[in-house]
């Protein structure tokens, strides 16, 4: 087990023929910088593979932030009897999290080819891919 942040692998270049990314990417605290580092670690046409909370547009997160702080937030606070629950976090990132968008086109500025995202019906998470040129 190797503890690290995504801005700082300690890994050699071309290492992993594919990184995943599951409901942590919003966390980063500089996804370009991270993104870089994956890009570095990939051998060619290596994949990423990111799953996180959907924002299909600034009103879909506004909506999904809604959601979260009422119903999660609500639901969080009945099973977790202190006041800093973990959910509570997740309405915090998720509302500085970008859209759809922003995170298909900084991979692509980053360097990835191929770079594709499928959003998860019901509007609940996206799944971005890309490859290592």
């Amino acid at each position: 087990f190797v503890e690290a942040t995504a801005e700082d692998l300690p890994f050699d270049d071309n290492s992993f023929d594919a990184v995943c990314s599951l409901f942590s990417f919003r966390d980063w605290y500089d996804k370009r910088a991270g993104l870089s580092e994956v890009l570095r670690v990939l051998k060619p046409g290596g994949i990423i593979v990111i799953v996180d909370p959907a924002k299909i547009n600034r009103l879909h997160g506004v909506l999904g932030w809604l959601w979260m702080r009422i119903w999660v937030g609500t639901y969080a606070r009945l099973v977790y009897s202190k006041s800093d629950h973990p959910w509570r976090w997740l309405t915090r990132t998720y509302s500085s999290f970008g859209t759809t968008r922003d995170y298909v086109r900084m991979l692509e500025e980053v360097g990835f080819t191929d770079v594709r995202a499928k959003v998860v019906f019901p509007g609940m998470a996206t799944i971005w891919q890309g490859a290592s040129p």
